[in-house]
């Protein structure tokens, strides 16, 4: 899902008690600014990936993403970040969330990050693995909170 792509500008919201989110091979939320892409926020939803990706979960870039209460298991991505790319300035914040079982042939199994800021809270990573760095995470940021 690219979104934005019209002449408004857009927003994301996917909230739900026990909401569930699966996604195949080339799924994807993309957000970026340029397109007038405000944000993407994800509240409370169970993430799971029905087979490899080929590209992030979630895509963003000069925006703000935000993930709380949620988690995310079994995630293989063949792309730096299986769960978030994020870039150019994007705020991204992930509060009381759980990520596991996350490989990347790649970078950084769960978050790439470049040129963005980068706060975790009360998060965790568990068996998270990739093939090249970074393990759970990679980030350039310049502003990095956890």
């Amino acid at each position: 899902v690219d979104l934005c792509v019209g002449l408004l500008p857009c927003n994301l919201e996917l909230q739900g008690a026990g909401a569930a989110l699966r996604v195949g091979a080339h799924g994807r939320i993309s957000c970026d600014s340029k397109d007038r892409c405000g944000y993407v926020q994800v509240h409370g939803t169970q993430m799971a990936c029905d087979e490899e990706l080929t590209q992030p979960m979630l895509s963003a870039s000069g925006t703000t993403l935000v993930v709380a209460n949620s988690s995310v298991a079994g995630c293989n991505s063949r792309a730096d970040g299986a769960f978030v790319y994020a870039d150019k300035g994007t705020a991204l914040s992930l509060s009381r969330s759980t990520f596991s079982d996350m490989r990347s042939e790649a970078a950084g199994s769960v978050l790439y990050v470049l040129d963005a800021v980068l706060a975790i809270e009360q998060s965790s990573f568990t068996r998270c693995h990739a093939a090249g760095f970074g393990g759970a995470i990679v980030s350039s940021s310049p502003d990095l909170q956890i």
